[in-house]
């Protein structure tokens, strides 16, 4: 089994070794399916291992390619849905700060006529 690669270590990595590293974590899940299939004591821990292994690298691969596309759109005037700003639906239809405090011309009529007692 390969040692356990922690996120840190994959980030400092290029994308072909991470590609590689991929390769072999696919590769020796593949010989512990089969282990386990034949009754050769398949390790069922180091199965699970492996599988966050490999998780863990698509993670970051996905991570990397996002931050790339990110720099590519940067001052482009229209950004792909999955690269835009994430938040609920009600916040990025909010009105902004600087018109919800401007008042209509009615109300602006109606506080010059119609002034608050003192």
């Amino acid at each position: 089994m390969a040692p356990k690669s922690t996120a840190t270590d994959l980030r400092t990595k290029s994308r072909e070794d991470l590609q590689k590293t991929l390769d072999e974590y696919k590769n020796e899940l593949f010989q512990l399916r089969i282990a386990k299939v034949t009754g050769q004591g398949g390790n069922v821990g180091q199965m699970r291992s492996v599988r966050r292994t490999i998780a863990r690298i698509i993670t970051i691969m996905n991570e990397q390619s996002r931050t790339e596309l990110r720099k590519l759109y940067k001052d482009e005037k229209f950004i792909p849905v999955d690269l835009r700003e994430k938040s609920t639906r009600a916040m990025r239809n909010r009105i902004p700060k600087s018109q919800s405090k401007l008042k209509t011309r009615r109300e602006r009529v109606r506080a010059k006529n119609f002034p608050m007692r003192k």
